[in-house]
């Protein structure tokens, strides 16, 4: 078994199994957990996959060689950590293995309405609702402080994907 299947490996999957993959698609994210650790505790194999597939010994520096082992699983002897963390620049899910210098863009300032366009000229609050709560759903009429691009903007910075602490998840 692969630490994680491809989207072609997860397609050839659902198509032997239609049924499960239509179930496994309504699971909320707890009941999903909920089973995970259900079958993770009830056998030692789908614990070892899962060890296999979200742990890592340690995660590579890009900027460093490393020797490469046989196996992805966690070495016995070190701490094993999360290989999947979300980011706090960007809010992303990352793999720590392929963190790399322009792995992430974010926008350090913040997004407010832009006011100065013409895009709000006819938005009326009481018919249309309040501008600073709309900016999912019309994010070309934002504009980020930190350098003057819209909303749609994917980000004026670059660099690695930085862990939010266990604590801001």
């Amino acid at each position: 078994m692969s630490s994680l299947n491809s989207a072609a490996e997860q397609r050839s999957l659902a198509a032997q199994n239609p049924q499960l993959a239509v179930a496994r698609a309504g699971l909320t994210k707890t009941r999903l957990h909920d089973v995970v650790s259900s079958l993770a505790a009830s056998d030692r194999t789908i614990e070892a996959a899962l060890e296999k597939a979200l742990l890592v010994a340690d995660v590579p520096s890009p900027d460093v060689p490393s020797r490469k082992r046989k196996s992805s699983a966690p070495h016995p002897k070190r701490p094993a950590k999360p290989r999947y963390l979300v980011c706090q620049q960007c809010e992303a899910d990352f793999d720590v293995t392929k963190n790399n210098p322009e792995a992430c863009r974010w926008h350090p300032g913040e997004c407010e309405p832009d006011y100065e366009s013409d895009f709000w000229a006819d938005h009326d609050e009481n018919c249309h609702g309040i501008i600073s709560t709309l900016r999912d759903e019309y994010p070309e009429g934002f504009i980020y402080d930190c350098c003057e691009e819209d909303g749609t903007s994917k980000g004026c910075e670059v660099g690695r994907h930085e862990a939010k602490s266990r604590e801001g998840r």
